[in-house]
């Protein structure tokens, strides 16, 4: 979809901005990585919600060696939907469309690591004083399973537990802090990973908005 809206925005000589998403999105648009439109497998879905978490472990890594994202092995909602994913991509014949030849500057936002830690749990604590529990006890309310909620990672897993009196409210808090930065590294490991593919990244401080903009117009002349 992107290759279709980059096409018709380079018609019209515009220049496509693309910000955030995952690492994994921004790659499969740089890159040749193929993402597979895998719509919902009911028979292979009922053929694996009766096997046991190793053995769906078995099956995934069987699959995908290199698995990057180890949170998928923990998760039986995860894992099913990602064994779905990968059969599809196997099943593919080729890519939607052939990528447009796109000369892009990519630009990563850089913190020193007690700065973003510091972001971190400022940004974690306007979320959660900000309605983010109200949020789970509403979607609780409307039927959501603690399971779903569980499935959803992150805040809504931490949440779950604490509305589940699993855990205590300062427990949350601590555990969601320390998830949250495991994620970040995760997240400067696969940006890495896609430097050392070819992937030129240019790195800006992140309180240096004035390069960035100073940057961008660069490229824009």
């Amino acid at each position: 979809r992107f290759y279709r809206i980059f096409e018709r925005l380079a018609q019209r000589k515009t220049l496509p901005v693309l910000v955030g998403g995952t690492g994994l999105y921004l790659e499969s648009v740089l890159t040749d990585y193929v993402l597979p439109p895998a719509r919902p497998d009911e028979n292979l879905r009922r053929e694996l919600d009766g096997k046991p978490l190793g053995e769906l472990q078995e099956i995934l890594l069987a699959m995908k060696p290199d698995l990057h994202n180890k949170t998928d092995l923990e998760d039986r909602f995860r894992l099913i939907r990602k064994i779905e994913i990968e059969k599809a991509r196997n099943e593919m014949k080729g890519g939607d469309g052939v990528r447009p030849n796109i000369s892009a500057g990519v630009f990563g936002v850089a913190w020193e690591r007690s700065e973003l830690r510091r972001r971190i749990a400022k940004r974690l604590r306007q979320r959660l004083d900000g309605g983010m529990i109200e949020e789970v006890k509403s979607l609780r309310e409307k039927g959501v399973s603690w399971e779903r909620l569980d499935s959803f990672g992150l805040e809504y897993r931490f949440i779950a537990h604490y509305l589940q009196d699993k855990i205590r409210r300062e427990e949350m808090e601590e555990r969601l802090r320390i998830a949250i930065g495991q994620f970040a590294k995760r997240q400067m490991t696969w940006f890495r990973r896609m430097e050392k593919k070819g992937v030129r990244i240019e790195w800006i401080a992140g309180d240096r908005y004035d390069v960035l903009c100073s940057r961008v117009r660069d490229l824009l002349a």
